[in-house]
């Protein structure tokens, strides 16, 4: 995950649970953890997925996917020494590849844009320390089963 409230990219887990209400759409939610060093991101999202058979390729599909939810961060930021919690909403949107193994086994990958107000501007003896971000790109590989 990057683009983080004190701007450093973060090691990050992510887990789903899909309910397929249909053979091309399922729902459930998304969780998405990040807490590398002295910081930590915690979102939980409900999300929509839509699931595309590719066409020649047998066992693939492209699943994109869109959900609202929360974040909640614990930032301590070295350049400012601040230390701040911050929570706001979480729009996570995004693309990814699912190719199965076996009909109960798929390895993933997803791209998600994470849209949200978290963090704000700091002033630490007379100096701005901007930990606003507005856009966390996210990349997961995973298993599905």
């Amino acid at each position: 995950m990057s683009h983080t409230p004190d701007g450093a990219a973060e090691f990050g887990l992510a887990g789903h649970a899909d309910y397929f209400v249909s053979d091309r759409v399922s729902v459930g939610p998304l969780a998405q953890y990040a807490g590398t060093g002295n910081d930590f991101l915690f979102g939980l999202s409900a999300q929509a997925r839509y699931w595309w058979p590719l066409p020649g390729f047998a066992r693939t599909s492209v699943v994109l996917q869109g959900g609202l939810g929360f974040v909640r961060a614990g930032i301590t930021d070295t350049d400012s020494r601040t230390t701040n919690n911050f929570t706001s909403f979480l729009i996570p949107v995004g693309v990814g590849v699912d190719y199965a193994l076996t009909p109960r086994l798929s390895l993933t990958a997803d791209f998600l844009v994470n849209v949200t107000a978290l963090g704000k501007n700091e002033q630490v003896d007379g100096r701005d320390f901007d930990l606003h971000t507005n856009v966390m790109p996210a990349f997961y590989l995973g298993v599905r089963f």
